[in-house]
């Protein structure tokens, strides 16, 4: 119970606010160079190819990332890299999903199916990060 009270904390409001502004930036920076890796390596392989090898580019630069700069954190490593993974693996599945039932089966094109699926699963990311993979030891001392 004390956890859903730390969350919806007034208080907390700046703090919350930071996060939401670093991980956007530093997201829309690192998603851009992603994303335009991806269109290019579309050129040479299938959508779903080019998008499993940016994904994992991201996943690998998006831990370092988040861990110090979005949300501070100074915990254990291995739980936050465990949690992280899982929650990336999630949004793997979501994103090749996207990809197949909009592609293939639907025909839109992979360009706008890929920029939007990108934004659903950077909310869905974020509000994991925050209250689950990064939760508890960070430089905020209210947490």
């Amino acid at each position: 119970m004390a956890t859903n009270k730390k969350i919806l904390n007034v208080s907390n409001i700046g703090h919350h606010l930071k996060h939401i502004v670093v991980y956007g930036i530093v997201g829309l920076i690192l998603n851009f160079l992603l994303y335009c890796i991806y269109l290019l390596l579309c050129y040479f392989v299938d959508s779903k190819l080019s998008m499993t090898l940016v994904y994992g580019i991201g996943v690998v630069i998006g831990y370092f990332s988040h861990k110090k700069i979005t949300f501070e954190y100074q915990g254990d490593y291995m739980k936050t890299m465990w949690r992280f993974l899982l929650a990336h693996g999630t949004g793997y599945i979501i994103n090749l999903t996207s990809l197949y039932l909009f592609v293939n089966l639907a025909g839109y094109r992979h360009e706008v199916v890929q920029a939007i699926t990108i934004l659903v699963i950077a909310l869905y990311l974020f509000i994991v990060f925050k209250f689950w993979v990064f939760s508890g030891i960070n430089k905020y001392a209210g947490n």
